[in-house]
């Protein structure tokens, strides 16, 4: 069950824990994100813990300044149902030219699923000048499924 203790807890794993917690962790503020976009939404609301998307959007960020592609990744990657706000923009897109390809890939999926047409041009570039194939495969392909 969630609650401001939890919460608390899971924050402070960003800060000290383990590449597993901080994964777990990052799932989590992601879910609770898209949750509460979605609510925002809806007529009938149902009770649910708050916690400010402005903590959960800095929690997330935090983990892509990590130096850890594995937490990079498994972070993008729980934004699939999530609308990125200015911040979360940001830090995905510091992520394009990081060093380990995998982190590129998803960078570039997030925002072309975010951006949609406006990401073309970057999407063109990657496609240009990424130094990893299956990056510029990825590119190539979101171009062409516009």
């Amino acid at each position: 069950e969630l609650d401001t203790l939890y919460l608390q807890q899971r924050f402070d794993a960003l800060k000290s824990g383990r590449q597993g917690q901080k994964i777990k962790s990052a799932q989590l503020f992601a879910g609770l994100l898209a949750e509460q976009q979605r609510l925002a939404a809806m007529k009938n609301r149902y009770k649910f813990v708050y916690c400010e998307p402005g903590l959960l959007t800095s929690a997330l960020a935090k983990c892509l300044v990590e130096d850890d592609w594995v937490l990079k990744v498994a972070t993008m990657a729980a934004f699939n149902n999530v609308k990125l706000d200015y911040r979360l923009v940001d830090a995905v897109s510091m992520q394009l030219d990081y060093k380990d390809w995998p982190v590129r890939l998803i960078s570039v999926f997030v925002l072309s699923n975010d951006k949609g047409e406006n990401f073309d041009s970057v999407l063109k570039w990657v496609n240009d000048n990424d130094n990893k194939q299956i990056v510029k495969d990825m590119a190539a392909e979101l171009l062409a499924g516009r």
